[in-house]
């Protein structure tokens, strides 16, 4: 169906072809055609409106969405390199490649128990 345009002539024409030959029942029927396409065609505006409303906010949506997603991981990574910052100092002095334990050093990076990599002072 295209955008071809049913005049009253026509319909008048279509309902006498179905037994319905007289005029002030054709005009009724005809009237209360025309108010139901009316009523047709403002319900189809308006559910097409609020369909490009619902895009569109889904759109800024998607957007608002992303740019919440990158403000995030930019506050985590500043945590991050601010923990980072703040904590070089106290793994320089705290944990350092040797630990003393009971008078004897252990290698940083094996475990305290088995540990046959210790140096003697």
């Amino acid at each position: 169906m295209g955008k071809e345009k049913v005049t009253a002539n026509d319909l008048k024409v279509t309902l006498s072809e179905h037994g319905v030959t007289s005029g002030l029942k054709q005009e009724k029927i005809i009237q209360r055609l025309q108010v139901n396409g009316c009523l047709i065609a403002m319900v189809t505006d308006i559910l097409d409106q609020l369909i490009k409303d619902e895009q569109s906010m889904f759109r800024l949506l998607k957007v608002q969405y992303k740019q919440e997603q990158k403000m995030h991981y930019n506050q985590m990574r500043d945590a991050a390199e601010k923990y980072y910052f703040h904590l070089k100092p106290f793994n320089k002095s705290f944990l350092h490649p040797y630990m003393v334990i009971g008078g004897k050093r252990y290698r940083f990076c094996e475990p305290y128990e088995g540990n046959e990599h210790f140096l003697n002072d």
